[in-house]
């Protein structure tokens, strides 16, 4: 069975990049079937297309897509400080770095607030998706690294997740469904 689903980015612009070739997003689920990357990388490669993987999700879906919630962090942190989300992020960026010219970022967590609207929620999530960071850092220094989110967060307060995320990232892609008193 396929491990991923692709999306295409639309508001490139937001990025503020030059994304032609434009990106695919890939949301990676746990458990990565190596063979199921090489063959997604080999159409992308045939379509001129560049990969941004999105390793975790904010949400919950069937099938579920590398979803997280506030609890389930707190558990995998007492179990070892997040190792096994360590190793996967290194396991998915190491099967993608056999093409390093395919990579255009790396996307730590889709919507990481999703299921996280307490202030101790969120700064467990940003403390996670840091440590996530600091370990792809370390293993591979030149991959960018971005989060794909709201804009909102702290009693929806306007780009709260972006004053939390930007000292670890290099890129921020806000979805902007709404946010709220930046409309007005």
């Amino acid at each position: 069975a396929p491990f991923a689903t692709f999306y295409a980015l639309r508001h490139a612009s937001l990025l503020r990049l030059n994304l032609a070739p434009h990106p695919i997003r890939l949301l990676a689920h746990l458990d990565v079937d190596p063979a199921a990357i090489d063959r997604a990388c080999a159409i992308l490669r045939e379509r001129n297309l560049k990969i941004m993987p999105v390793l975790f999700n904010g949400w919950h879906t069937i099938p579920d897509f590398g979803g997280f919630t506030p609890g389930q962090l707190i558990i995998t942190r007492r179990r070892g400080e997040w190792q096994v989300e360590r190793r996967h992020a290194e396991e998915v960026i190491g099967m993608l770095m056999e093409d390093p010219d395919s990579l255009l970022m790396v996307d730590l967590a889709n919507e990481p607030f999703c299921e996280a609207w307490r202030d101790v929620e969120q700064l467990l999530i940003r403390d996670f998706l840091e440590a996530i960071a600091n370990h792809l850092r370390d293993k591979f220094p030149d991959i960018p690294l971005t989060i794909g989110s709201w804009g909102i967060g702290k009693e929806w307060r306007p780009l709260w997740d972006v004053d939390l995320f930007a000292p670890f990232l290099d890129v921020i892609s806000l979805h902007c469904y709404l946010i709220p008193r930046l409309h007005t």
